[in-house]
């Protein structure tokens, strides 16, 4: 033990100390964690989706635009004969 200079001892304490503070850091934040929350795709998986389906938001904008067209072509509802007439 006495092989080892006080600079030594310094820097074994600062690396214990990181060491465990990383771990306690990493421990409290994965117990906060709600595990019901999806969560946003990263950008590894946001590239693998784009590569796979490269029109994915230009077709959901169609989609989008196609169910708001037939609301509008629907005729409107009858009118009720009652409800005219006092």
């Amino acid at each position: 033990m006495k092989d080892i200079p006080i600079l030594g001892w310094v820097c074994l304490g600062f690396l214990l100390f990181m060491v465990l503070g990383l771990y306690l850091s990493l421990f409290s934040a994965w117990r906060r964690k709600d595990h019901n929350q999806p969560q946003a795709p990263g950008p590894g998986q946001q590239i693998i989706n784009t590569l796979r389906d490269p029109w994915a938001r230009e077709d959901a904008e169609w989609k989008k635009l196609h169910h708001q067209t037939e609301e509008l072509r629907k005729p409107p509802p009858p009118a009720d004969p009652d409800s005219s007439n006092p």
